[in-house]
């Protein structure tokens, strides 16, 4: 089984101030990942490429699971994950796989974002994809994540318009 949600959030900027200075910026990444995300750490693994060519990115970031107890003991008090990253500069959408220590091969989190420009601002529209295929506990796995993404895209656009608003973006 496979859960997919999709996320909308408003945002008062260009798309391309959402490109450079939200998405590709790692200044905000690291800010994001701590202060709306709760992670203790973020290390950039890669970061290649630029705006105008594409660009590839892998960060790694641990964060304490405030989980159901079967997914605790599944992964522990605490995660280690790496999202591995592609801009394509193109067709102007942004794709990601998030890599939980341990258990890749048989959890798979992933997927996109893109915009929608207008005369108010851009629309992100997120789309992400859950796999857990974990003998008895799959399930338990894939709607805890489901509910973490919901959750974490709430965190990241209160977070996103405080950054806007701090950094007078536009």
């Amino acid at each position: 089984m496979s859960i997919s949600s999709d996320f909308r959030q408003r945002f008062g900027i260009s798309s391309e101030t959402y490109w450079r200075e939200l998405c590709l910026n790692l200044d905000y990444q690291e800010r994001l990942y701590r202060e709306a995300l709760g992670c203790t750490n973020m290390t950039v693994v890669q970061n290649e490429g630029s705006y105008e060519t594409g660009m590839k990115r892998r960060l790694r970031f641990e964060k304490k699971l405030d989980a159901p107890a079967a997914v605790r003991k599944l992964f522990g008090e605490t995660v280690t994950l790496e999202e591995v990253s592609e801009w394509d500069a193109e067709n102007r959408r942004w794709s990601y796989k998030m890599i939980a220590g341990g258990f890749g091969d048989r959890v798979e989190i992933k997927g996109s974002v893109r915009l929608d420009e207008n005369e108010t601002g851009v629309e992100q529209i997120s789309t992400t994809h859950v796999t857990c295929k974990i003998f008895a506990v799959g399930p338990v796995v894939e709607h805890f994540v489901a509910k973490s993404s919901a959750d974490g895209n709430t965190d990241k656009a209160s977070f996103t318009r405080r950054y806007i608003d701090e950094r007078n973006l536009r």
